[in-house]
């Protein structure tokens, strides 16, 4: 795969999943804002509750949406498909078994 199509991958997949990560992200998010304003009695615990998942959720949509696919592209780049990989295994395999049967066994003595 080279750099431009994983820079492609990596943009239609964020083209397409941006809106249901942002919408599922805030609605965890301000669900939690009346943990974070609760009042009276045990408030202090509601509260640290609701910053945890308040801030967790806000962290976890900045890595979903920069982290991820910088890591993805970053390691694309040593990768290639499925197709290219069975075809350097069975040029490996074919070269340690002196060209003898491409399933692996070997021939009866």
């Amino acid at each position: 795969m080279c750099i431009r199509d994983s820079i492609e991958a990596v943009i239609e997949a964020a083209a397409i999943r941006l809106r249901p990560v942002l919408m599922t992200s805030f609605c965890t998010a301000f669900g939690a804002l009346p943990l974070m304003l609760a009042a009276g009695a045990g408030a202090g615990s509601l509260q640290s509750i609701g910053v945890v998942v308040f801030y967790g959720v806000v962290i976890s949509v900045l890595m979903t949406l920069i982290v991820v696919p910088v890591v993805y592209a970053l390691v694309a780049r040593h990768t290639g498909s499925p197709q290219d990989v069975a075809h350097r295994l069975e040029q490996l395999r074919q070269k340690f078994a002196g060209g003898g049967p491409a399933n692996g066994t070997q021939p009866a003595e």
